[in-house]
This record gives C-alpha cells, sequence and structure tokens, in this order.
C-alpha cells in the first residue's frame, strides 16, 4: 500500500510540476506572440525598427490604438518639445522675477535698517542728552 501511496504522490507532484510549465510556457509564448504582433503593426505604420527598440510598451500600444503613424508621432513629439522647452523658459523667467523681487526686499529691508539705525542714533543721542539734565535736577534735590 504505501509503494502504491508513493507512487500516487509521485505522480502527482509530476502532474502538478508539469501544469506549472505548461503555463509558464504559454505564458511566456502568448507575451511574445504579442509583442511580435505590436512590433508588425508599428512596421505597418511605418516605424523603422530603430525608433520602435526605443518605444515603451505602454506608448507602443497607445500609438496602435490610436492609429497613429510615424510622421504624425515625429510632429507630436515635435510639439510636445517645444511645449517644454517654452514651458523651461517660463519657469527661468519666473525664477529671474522672484530674484528680482527678492532683491527689491532685501534693498527696502536694507534702507529701513539704516532709517532705524539712523533714529535711533539720534534717539540714543537725545537721550543721553536728557539723561543729563535729569541727573543734575536730581542732584539739586538732593542737595536741597
Amino acid at each position: 500500500m504505501t509503494v502504491l501511496r508513493r507512487l500516487q504522490t509521485r505522480m502527482q507532484r509530476l502532474h502538478l510540476l508539469g501544469r506549472y510549465y505548461v503555463n509558464k510556457w504559454h505564458y511566456n509564448g502568448s507575451k511574445w506572440a504579442d509583442r511580435v504582433c505590436m512590433r508588425q503593426q508599428l512596421v505597418d505604420a511605418g516605424f523603422p525598427t530603430s525608433a520602435i527598440s526605443t518605444l515603451q510598451p505602454a506608448v507602443a500600444q497607445k500609438i496602435i490604438a490610436d492609429k497613429v503613424t510615424y510622421v504624425q508621432f515625429e510632429d507630436q513629439q515635435k510639439e510636445e518639445q517645444v511645449k517644454q522647452a517654452a514651458e523651461a523658459a517660463k519657469r527661468v523667467l519666473k525664477q529671474e522675477e522672484e530674484q528680482k523681487q527678492k532683491q527689491q526686499h532685501s534693498a527696502l529691508v536694507a534702507a529701513e535698517m539704516t532709517k532705524q539705525e539712523a533714529h535711533q542714533e539720534k534717539t540714543t543721542a537725545s537721550a543721553a542728552l536728557m539723561i543729563q539734565p535729569e541727573t543734575l535736577v536730581k542732584e539739586t534735590k538732593a542737595e536741597s
């Protein structure tokens, strides 16, 4: 009975292992077939093989779904590059404007600080002048 049981378990393991490999090979084969089909559709749309190899799978699927030709795809790429360059130029201008504003703000702060320092010097000088008469007044009161 144990020999029969061992044989059954071995057969079951072999069966499961066989199913695993068949599923794996089927999956890999179907993926390969999808890639070949996708590549052929892109070639039919006018894409050169060098351009096909640089495309991401999601982008390639979108191109196939939208039925875009290679010429249209190149035009779209050029438009995107122009848009990106314009956005980069806008960002640079915005950064320059922010830097100018910061410089103006720092200049205003520096001017305000010099005004405050000048005002403090005047008040300390006048306060020093005022302290002396008060001390004299206190001395005269103390003498009387």
